[in-house]
């Protein structure tokens, strides 16, 4: 979705969109990221595909592109890479630590809907 996000206006108009979509995929898969965590040597596989390195590669370069693209504002970038961080902190990092810590009253503090609105708000405040 970053193709053809070059001006700081079209780029700052998409970018609540592109988060949400990124909460929702988060959110939709944490079950996987918790494998993750508890055993890293299940995706060992994949480090390994080049079909996966070659995509994750891609990703990096792309996001790493848009972070040092000049002809959008430091605040716009600083920004966004703040809104991803929210996201991977907030969200993955609350939920998670949640399933594999199996603290039941943790989970029932707050449902993973319940915080993924939570860290929806708190990207809307970071976001540009």
């Amino acid at each position: 979705q970053l193709d053809g996000l070059q001006s700081a206006e079209d780029f700052a108009a998409a970018w609540p969109g592109i988060m949400d979509a990124f909460i929702a995929h988060v959110r939709d898969n944490l079950d996987l990221y918790a494998l993750h965590q508890r055993n890293p040597q299940a995706f060992e596989g994949l480090r390994e595909d080049p079909r996966h390195m070659a995509e994750q590669d891609d990703l990096e370069k792309e996001f790493h592109k848009l972070l040092a693209n000049p002809s959008l504002p430091t605040e716009l970038r600083v920004r966004v890479a703040c809104s991803v961080g929210a996201v991977m902190m907030g969200l993955m990092g609350s939920l998670m630590g949640r399933k594999t810590d199996g603290d039941e009253a943790a989970d029932r503090d707050a449902s993973a809907d319940e915080i993924a609105e939570i860290v929806r708000r708190v990207v809307r405040e970071i976001a540009p």
